[in-house]
């Protein structure tokens, strides 16, 4: 029995890791959930409540011509396509759009948009998480390419 009794004690031990590490990352995967605020119940409507929040906080640098990180929100297929970071929009999947992490500012060193004036209220985001949730509805007009954008 002596033999088996160190062995035995290292499975406790790795065990006990193991379960520790599962409950830390578990914690931490609903704190980052915690961090986002709730999409809006309602139905949202692009030019009603999209658009408004765009136009004030994103258009600046993500819209026309010249649009900062190769990453454009003014046309559908553009932002669907992403930027310099990769995919921001996740139709159906707010909480794993980067766009949204980025507006909510849940990592510090990245929040959109930049400075302090034009920051998202928590009711906005969530304006902007039951878009995405809701399938990124977006005018039929605004939904390709601007090929006149494109020519420059």
């Amino acid at each position: 029995m002596g033999p088996e009794r160190p062995t035995i004690m290292l499975h406790k031990k790795l065990l006990y890791l193991c379960t520790s590490l599962l409950a830390m990352a578990s914690a931490l995967a609903l704190e980052g959930d915690k961090e986002l605020p709730v999409a809006a119940q309602q139905k949202v409507g692009y030019e009603k409540d999209v658009l408004p929040i765009l136009e004030r906080s994103c258009y600046s640098c993500h819209q026309g011509v010249k649009h900062k990180g190769d990453f454009r929100l003014d046309r559908k297929s553009s932002a669907l396509r992403g930027g310099e970071s990769g995919k921001a929009l996740l139709p159906g999947k707010s909480a794993e759009s980067l766009l949204i992490h980025l507006v909510a500012g849940t990592d510090p060193e990245k929040t959109m948009p930049p400075g302090s004036k034009k920051k998202l209220s928590a009711a906005e985001i969530g304006i902007l998480r039951a878009w995405v949730d809701q399938g990124l509805g977006w005018p039929a007009e605004l939904a390709g390419e601007d090929l006149e954008a494109r020519k420059h």
